[in-house]
């Protein structure tokens, strides 16, 4: 009674201080308050007046562009709050299954995160048409937010000036008239990126429409509490709830990617011999991890996906940084066995949802461009395999344009781009806590391939398939408490490009067993005469049945693949 009755009391200071903010018109500080006095209507037991208050702090906070610095305790604080509200929303809605109602907010989440990622590193595109809306469509958001900031602080002031009050509101009225119209533009010139920024997400109920029959969509979502998975079982939406909160997954997923590093030098013998120091002391932890992690995530779908050939994963927070098809379990005759030995694994940005059937790459002649070990004028950051890998690319393919050393240049990289149905570079991969994700190519330094030249090469009609054999393109930080900003990587910036599908990585590769992959991929091509996931699949597969120290996984888990539908 007295933990209710100090809820009852904070929702009278929660009411005071939500009217307060109305009549500041201080649209932050009202979503917070809204979201705090939800939870607290939570604890109380009226459920429908939390709902409410989650969902008008939701809206509010996808109108609002955040415009303090990145590392600003304001920033930090809003964009952490922006999670909160999603999750606590989810978790309300879930309680009396409205699985259809949670996912749009899932998938809203998304959606907003990635916007807030491109505000701050920079949304471009290769239409000079569209980068002209978009400079606008940035220089509006900042001023609507410096108005909104004036407006409330004309608002405290102990002398209030109406004539400037209302002079400063229909300045804002005319700047969100004229923003929505930018919007608007934006919708004519591409509907992708609008429903990005208006934070309006493809359903998943569509794209399972347009998948083949053998495919089940997963999507992943973590919480505060739980964590949910979204599945749509022949026609169905479903949910699965499993009790792992967001604190204790991150955790498991962080060991195991720690083990998974440990475990590459472990002699290959001792990753059966159960009697070894090495299997006590590496291996087994680290099977046990995969297994863990495999109850959690995979276990509790594992009927249904028995009914697919292949398995479409929508990752969600710490998830991005996990290989779902590396999880691992003891079958029915206690062999180890990855979920890569019996499903296919292709994985899709939240934001690749919508139908991108025009960007499946073109059949026809291959044409190759490959870049192996730039020269980066550091002896100590020579790629000597990847030099290999793309000269066994040119043995199989003479016709390839093959580009190492001093001439793996980002400018061949461009003019080349329009020219190939496969691009290949091998190279390194750099997350840059400043500078954000790139590809480091020659010359050093100005040769460096961040994700806003990327969005801005020209229009490709072969919408080729890249294959970034460089670690950690999947990726955009290596931070272990993930908000969203793992969305916006390398990998997702060439979907944006027109790619019509993305080999990424998820952790620094290594580069002998990466040319071994590869060249079971590219000769698998050759065979096929196209760049196809189940030719990723069996080169995996082959490293894991060959034995040896490739069987590990990390060599071979780290290669995922983007697909478009």
């Amino acid at each position: 009674a007295t933990g209710e009755n100090h809820y009852i009391l904070s929702l009278s200071h929660f009411d005071r201080a939500i009217s307060t903010y109305r009549k500041l018109e201080d649209r932050q500080w009202l979503a917070e308050a809204l979201y705090r006095r939800g939870r607290s209507q939570e604890k109380v037991g009226r459920l429908k007046n939390a709902e409410k208050d989650y969902r008008e702090a939701v809206e509010l906070f996808e109108q609002i562009r955040i415009t303090v610095p990145e590392q600003h305790a304001l920033r930090i604080r809003f964009s952490e709050l922006h999670a909160m509200i999603y999750e606590a929303l989810v978790d309300l809605l879930m309680r009396s299954n409205r699985v259809e109602e949670a996912i749009i907010y899932v998938q809203r989440s998304q959606t907003r995160a990635l916007r807030e990622m491109l505000e701050k590193n920079g949304i471009s595109s290769n239409s000079s048409r569209l980068r002209e809306l978009i400079d606008r469509y940035r220089d509006l958001g900042n001023r609507e937010a410096e108005l909104n900031q004036l407006i409330t602080s004309e608002q405290t002031r102990p002398n209030l000036a109406p004539t400037r009050l209302n002079s400063l509101r229909q300045q804002l009225a005319t700047t969100r008239e004229e923003f929505n119209q930018i919007l608007l533009q934006i919708s004519r010139e591409d509907a992708d990126l609008y429903n990005l920024l208006a934070v309006k997400p493809e359903q998943l109920i569509n794209l399972a429409n347009r998948l083949p029959k053998d495919s089940l969509p997963v999507a992943y979502f973590v919480t505060e509490n739980r964590t949910y998975i979204f599945l749509m079982d022949q026609g169905n939406l479903q949910a699965r709830v499993v009790d792992i909160n967001k604190a204790k997954l991150n955790s498991l997923v962080e060991r195991a990617r720690s083990l998974t590093l440990k475990n590459a030098s472990v002699d290959p013998g001792d990753w059966s011999e159960k009697g070894t120091i090495g299997y006590r002391a590496f291996v087994k932890p680290y099977k046990e991890s995969l297994i863990e992690l495999y109850n959690l995530l995979f276990e509790p779908i594992r009927e249904a996906a028995r009914r697919y050939t292949r398995l479409v994963v929508i990752p969600f927070g710490i998830t991005y940084y996990l290989p779902i098809h590396a999880l691992a379990h003891n079958d029915d005759k206690g062999n180890f066995r990855f979920v890569i030995e019996d499903n296919e694994v292709i994985y899709l940005l939240p934001t690749n949802l919508s139908d991108q059937s025009s960007l499946r790459s073109k059949s026809g002649p291959l044409t190759i461009n490959a870049f192996g070990s730039p020269d980066l004028s550091d002896p100590s950051l020579d790629l000597p395999s990847a030099r290999v890998e793309v000269e066994n690319i040119a043995k199989l393919f003479p016709e390839a344009e093959i580009y190492t050393g001093s001439n793996a240049t980002k400018d061949n990289f461009i003019k080349g781009w329009n020219d190939a149905s496969i691009i290949h570079i091998a190279a390194h991969g750099d997350l840059d806590p400043v500078q954000g994700p790139a590809l480091l190519l020659t010359p050093a330094g100005t040769g460096r391939l961040g994700l806003d030249q990327i969005t801005t090469l020209p229009s490709q009609h072969l919408h080729p398939i890249v294959a970034l054999s460089a670690c950690q393109t999947a990726l955009n930080t290596k931070d272990k408490n993930p908000t969203g900003s793992e969305i916006s990587s390398v990998a997702f910036a060439f979907t944006r490009a027109g790619a019509g599908g993305v080999v990424a990585t998820l952790w620094v590769v290594d580069d002998e067993a990466t040319a071994e992959l590869m060249k079971s991929v590219y000769r698998q091509v050759k065979q096929s005469n196209q760049f196809t996931y189940p030719l990723l699949r069996t080169a995996q597969l082959e490293l894991i049945r060959a034995g040896g120290r490739h069987r590990q996984p990390f060599y071979w888990a780290p290669f995922i693949y983007y697909e478009t539908y």
